[in-house]
């Protein structure tokens, strides 16, 4: 996949600039073009805000390849104590490999911020369910609070109607004052907010592991391509189309 938007002016916007503006107000960027071919026991991020790394635990390690990492099955990575304590809204871009989970089955896990996010109010994640239609559908989902009183979980659903592997970029919203919205490049084929919660969720996000191809480094492992992962610490609402445009050009992705 060529890097066709990098030293390109897109919409008026330099590549550079773009870039630039990422570093500087993401907490965590990792990119797998920076990555060499083989096994990837580290994946440094290279926001200026953080200092974080993804770390592969011996013979978890998913591999570099041509395109981007992939996590095969049994391969997971966790950036330790990934901390959105400070802030009650957050904004994700993540460029994968979504397939038809009818073809090879099970529940699997893109990400993860925290060990279970069925137990802790404040974390999310996304994955692709064990069974649903044969179309593939994948599911963002936050643990949510309300008044302190009730929780549950608010859901984001997209179900595409292509082809049955896909790559693509995903871009989730979290936002204490709305449902959770999410699109995939850029529309909104999703189902907005099921779930037991009818608003937002009360209180911050969490200081908490992040977990990248797996439940807690033990279970419901990947078995796709990420191609770069991106975390704000805030919505990015004058930037949002400007990111998912940068990454499906420099990703080649229609």
């Amino acid at each position: 996949m060529g890097l066709i938007y990098r030293h390109r002016n897109y919409l008026g916007i330099r590549a550079e600039d773009l870039e630039s503006y990422i570093q500087s107000n993401s907490v965590l960027w990792l990119d797998s073009t920076d990555l060499s071919l083989g096994d990837v026991s580290s994946w440094v991020s290279k926001s200026a805000n953080t200092s974080y790394t993804a770390i592969a635990q011996a013979g978890q390690e998913p591999e570099k390849i041509a395109s981007g990492v992939d996590f095969a099955g049994g391969e997971s990575m966790k950036v330790a104590n990934f901390d959105l304590s400070g802030t009650q809204e957050a904004e994700v871009f993540i460029v994968a490999e979504y397939k038809d989970r009818s073809i090879s089955g099970g529940l699997k896990f893109f990400f993860e911020h925290t060990a279970n996010v069925n137990n802790n109010a404040g974390g999310f994640a996304l994955w692709t369910p064990a069974s649903f239609d044969p179309l593939a559908d994948i599911n963002f989902v936050q643990k949510v609070q309300v008044g302190g009183l009730s929780d549950g979980l608010v859901e984001s659903d997209f179900v595409t109607a292509g082809d049955p592997v896909r790559n693509g970029v995903l871009n989730a919203q979290i936002n204490p004052n709305l449902l959770n919205t999410a699109t995939f490049n850029g529309t909104f084929p999703f189902a907005q907010g099921s779930g037991t919660s009818p608003t937002g969720y009360q209180g911050n996000l969490l200081n908490d592991d992040l977990f990248i191809g797996s439940r807690g480094d033990t279970s419901f492992f990947l078995d796709n391509i990420i191609f770069e992962l991106l975390i704000f610490p805030s919505l990015q609402l004058s930037k949002r189309n400007e990111i998912i445009d940068y990454l499906k050009s420099k990703y080649s992705i229609a």
